[in-house]
């Protein structure tokens, strides 16, 4: 009799996916809590403290800010930042409204909520199909569920 024993690389990316997925859910839960503790709005956003919320490219990290709006303008004040994933986790995300940041009010609750929910897909780059998560955000809420609907190209 013999056994079928996972590839180790497709263990490895799914592992990488599971973790990548697992630490933006709890940044976006930590981004959302900071804001009701603040009673402001916190924004988490792609990319490094330097990009300032202008990047899309979730895979080059996350940072959470504090969003102060001071004399009619808004200043971006960096709190928190998260490392990258590893290099061959791809973190896309679905909505274009939330290519570059999520923004919490006050009470946490997303600020553009017409868009909701907000969907992001995990990914292993290196081993295609292998260890895909998608992360759905709601006001008060999230799902973690395997993607049931096309994938992305960088996902397959």
């Amino acid at each position: 009799m013999g056994y079928a024993v996972p590839n180790m690389s497709e263990m490895i990316a799914r592992s990488a996916v599971k973790s990548t997925a697992t630490r933006f859910k709890n940044a976006v839960d930590y981004a959302r809590r900071y804001a009701v503790k603040i009673s402001s709005r916190t924004a988490l956003c792609a990319g490094s403290p330097e990009d300032q919320c202008t990047s899309e490219d979730w895979d080059k990290g996350w940072t959470l800010f504090s969003v102060e709006l001071d004399n009619n303008t808004t200043q971006l004040k960096p709190f928190k930042i998260y490392e990258p994933p590893r290099s061959s986790t791809q973190v896309i995300a679905e909505n274009n409204n939330f290519a570059k940041s999520i923004v919490f009010n006050g009470r946490g609750r997303v600020m553009d909520s017409a868009e909701l929910p907000v969907n992001f897909i995990f990914c292993s780059s290196r081993s295609k199909g292998f260890g895909i998560t998608k992360i759905s955000i709601f006001n008060q809420n999230y799902e973690f569920n395997p993607p049931n609907e096309s994938l992305p190209n960088e996902c397959t």
